[in-house]
């Protein structure tokens, strides 16, 4: 596999992921003076329930769709762009898929991603709750705290486990 050049930030949501991602890529674009490829959140464009304001657990079909989408997200950036800025990883489908309790399909999608990611981020920006809390209701996520604690929790141990090394946007200054 290529080496893959996407700048992805991770974290649970409300972290500020997505003005991260718009704020990277303005800046490569303006620096690289070259086209940048962004991705963003894909699990907003899922037919099936997440885990949203309204769905409580989300589906077992909602979690492939949105894995597969992600992957084929990225794939087509790369080949299409030399720098590409995700507003998430694979990864990040991994930890709140088994939040939702699915573990077997979290392995199955772990074991299908470690190959991939080793090659495919060139950096993951992680973006902690406690650093960095702009969850608002935008009447579309889920808004409890204890479930973006424990895809916080679920990240950070995928990250380790896979042995990726992350960059934390530490706390902003008051």
């Amino acid at each position: 596999m290529t080496e893959a050049n996407i700048i992805a930030f991770s974290g649970a949501h409300g972290t500020g992921k997505s003005t991260s991602c718009y704020e990277k890529a303005y800046q490569l674009k303006i620096s690289q003076r070259t086209e940048v490829g962004v991705i963003l959140e894909v699990a907003r464009q899922c037919p099936y329930p997440i885990f949203s304001k309204n769905n409580a657990i989300p589906t077992r079909e909602a979690q492939l769709w949105i894995y597969s989408a992600q992957l084929q997200a990225e794939l087509n950036a790369v080949r299409r762009y030399g720098v590409v800025v995700s507003d998430r990883t694979v990864i990040d489908t991994i930890a709140y898929t088994a939040t939702a309790g699915m573990y077997g399909l979290a392995y199955a999608m772990k074991a299908m991603a470690e190959e991939y990611v080793k090659t495919a981020y060139k950096e993951v920006h992680f973006r902690k709750i406690n650093d960095h809390d702009y969850l608002v209701d935008d009447g579309f996520r889920d808004q409890t705290q204890e479930l973006r604690q424990n895809v916080e929790m679920a990240m950070l141990t995928l990250y380790g486990e896979l042995g990726i090394k992350l960059i934390y946007d530490e706390k902003e200054p008051q």
